[in-house]
């Protein structure tokens, strides 16, 4: 085996040689939007919206395997008027004018509560390479109810077609946009009956106007689109919950500011669900121990992040982060470096300046327990996307009963990871360790085999640590690494509610400490009390709301506080008692920031 220092110099070609074996389950891709609605076609070629559509036609069909139909089977359409605009216009604009025709590709259209019943009954890849199911009450032309009704009694087929009819090896492309649907008939009704565990909402009328952005996930799935081509428009559905082996590709920011899943699929080899209904599992220990192999059969790290679409969401931070490997692209080989660095790295330092923590910035108490969460979830990840595990095919015992994890595990641990508290943390912590225990003994499924760990110092010498005082985040020293002010009663934003932390300022070289107040706490109308009672000198509070932001110098991070204003004071004079009473507005983020003497600091907030 070569040694892993010159797998880590490798340059993305290495990254080909060391893949996977070629698995074809279906290349996917669901939205929320009605991009159909908001494009066009101009002498330059397809804009926003359309354009959109275009490159993830070209993307699926690069994805798919070639025997598969090449032929695009577009259900419901309906053409409106002289056919340059609406749903059957944006199918016809993207099909046209992307690279598919010159490949040999065709589209169909099959229109009609029949029409589609009969195609999906026989739904196959000897006839459909890439199924479109357009916006359903979003666009002129679009999917009507009776014929959304035919497409969710089928959502058996069309899994099985993505599956590849139960040859793996062929698997069918899916398009599926926003839905929409009248009273009585449930959007995405197919997906749901699919995957159990995933809600999707419909915002309503007019849906949401904010930008998508891309994920890691959906750069990789789009290349050479940015996420301003995807924000032609308003979206109107998202995601929550567990999506199987469906990745996030793009999220938004809906009118609350809470980021929302919008966008899911994955490239080849995705499908709907486990592979198999076995507890199969391995430790954060083995994930740690087994970075690559020459052998394309063994079940490795580098092999576990190439099937999570070479990449890895952690929650607060989404790997890979920087390029690792001596080349310009941010691929597996990035993540898997990056990954490394939560087993290998200290857990009590950030990784700055280049992930190998010679910086020695001390990590806060939330950032040593998210990296050690981290460790647990990427096992976690592992064990569901490479192994072909379930959550809820295993199960743990606590006192005489027994219980089935979730299915939804991996994405409720990335919830806690991104807006838990420490202790909240601490929690999943202990369950992902559960459940990456629950199936060491049972053998690995298919062609994957257990081979021999790669050794400890070959390991440290490729594991980066990804984070930064300012992502993980250090301590709470100025407004960027400002320590989000969490309750514990998050569905009910105006119950009363209490928040307390001490700090000891001799630790704060720039004098002050930071917290932050963010949407949906801070609701509009909402009041807020601070004190320092318990404080042991006269403690300066100054309350500030907007924007505080990272800037890059020379590949320097600087804080920018410029867009901050002081809504709220105190000052020395007010001796051992000061306080401070604000109210928000629904939209900004406030900071509370702490200074005065060298001494212990203890701040209240509570509300209302």
């Amino acid at each position: 085996m070569r040694t892993i220092m010159k797998w880590a110099e490798a340059t993305i070609a290495t990254a080909i040689l060391l893949g996977t074996a070629a698995v074809w389950a279906g290349p996917i891709v669901i939205d929320g939007t009605d991009a159909n609605d908001h494009g066009q076609v101009l002498d330059s070629g397809n804009e926003e919206g359309w354009l959109y559509m275009q490159r993830v036609l070209e993307n699926l069909a690069a994805e798919v395997d070639p025997s598969v139909a090449k032929v695009v089977v577009d259900l419901g359409t309906t053409e409106i008027g002289s056919g340059g605009f609406g749903a059957r216009a944006a199918i016809n604009s993207a099909f046209a004018l992307s690279s598919l025709p010159g490949n040999g590709w065709t589209l169909i259209h099959v229109d009609g509560t029949a029409a589609i019943d009969a195609w999906l009954a026989s739904l196959t890849t000897s006839t459909t390479g890439i199924l479109y199911i357009p916006s359903a009450g979003q666009s002129s032309g679009d999917l009507g109810d009776d014929e959304l009704v035919v497409i969710n009694s089928h959502s058996l087929e069309i899994g099985d077609y993505v599956d590849g009819n139960g040859n793996p090896n062929t698997g069918g492309a899916l398009f599926a946009m926003g839905e929409s649907p009248g009273s009585g008939v449930t959007p995405f009704g197919w997906l749901i009956n699919l995957l159990p565990d995933t809600t999707v909402v419909d915002v309503g009328a007019g849906g949401i106007a904010t930008d998508l952005s891309l994920t890691f996930e959906g750069g990789s799935a789009f290349p050479g689109l940015s996420s301003s081509d995807l924000s032609s428009g308003p979206w109107h559905n998202f995601f929550i919950g567990d999506y199987g082996g469906l990745n996030v590709l793009a999220t938004a920011l809906d009118n609350q500011s809470i980021e929302r899943d919008v966008i899911l699929g994955g490239g080849a080899g995705t499908s709907f669900g486990a592979a198999h209904s076995f507890c199969i599992t391995r430790s954060a220990r083995y994930w740690a121990t087994h970075l690559n192999s020459d052998n394309e059969n063994c079940a490795t790290l580098l092999k576990a992040i190439e099937a999570n679409n070479n990449g890895l969401s952690l929650g607060f931070i989404r790997l890979p982060v920087g390029f690792r490997n001596g080349d310009s692209t941010k691929d597996a080989i990035d993540a898997t470096m990056e990954a490394m660095g939560f087993f290998r790295r200290s857990v009590s330092f950030t990784g700055e300046p280049d992930g190998m923590q010679s910086s020695r910035v001390r990590a806060s108490s939330l950032c040593v327990a998210r990296k050690r969460l981290a460790a647990e979830l990427i096992a976690a990840t592992a064990n569901v996307r490479l192994l072909g595990t379930s959550p809820a095919s295993c199960s743990y015992t606590s006192g005489a009963v027994t219980t089935n994890f979730t299915s939804a595990l991996l994405a409720q641990s990335r919830s806690v990871m991104s807006t838990g508290t420490v202790a909240s943390i601490r929690s999943m912590t202990v369950l992902l360790k559960k459940f990456n225990a629950s199936g060491v003994v049972t053998p690995f499924f298919g062609t994957l085999e257990e081979c021999s760990p790669n050794s400890s110092a070959e390991l440290r010498s490729v594991a980066r640590d990804p984070t930064t005082r300012y992502t993980c985040p250090s301590i709470n020293d100025n407004c960027a690494a400002a320590e989000r002010v969490i309750f514990d009663l998050p569905t009910n934003p105006f119950a009363s509610v209490r928040y307390s932390a001490s700090m000891d300022m001799r630790r704060y070289s720039g004098g002050s400490a930071y917290f932050k107040l963010s949407p949906p706490v801070a609701a509009t109308g909402r009041s807020f009390t601070v004190d320092t009672i318990k404080s042991n000198f006269a403690v300066d509070l100054q309350i500030l709301k907007g924007t505080c932001s990272l800037t890059d110098s020379n590949g320097v991070q600087i804080v920018d506080s410029s867009g901050l204003i002081e809504v709220g004071t105190t000052d020395l004079s007010q001796f051992g008692r000061p306080k401070v009473q604000f109210s928000t507005d629904g939209f900004s983020t406030y900071f509370i920031q702490v200074g005065g003497a060298a001494g212990r600091a203890k701040i209240t907030i509570t509300s209302p």
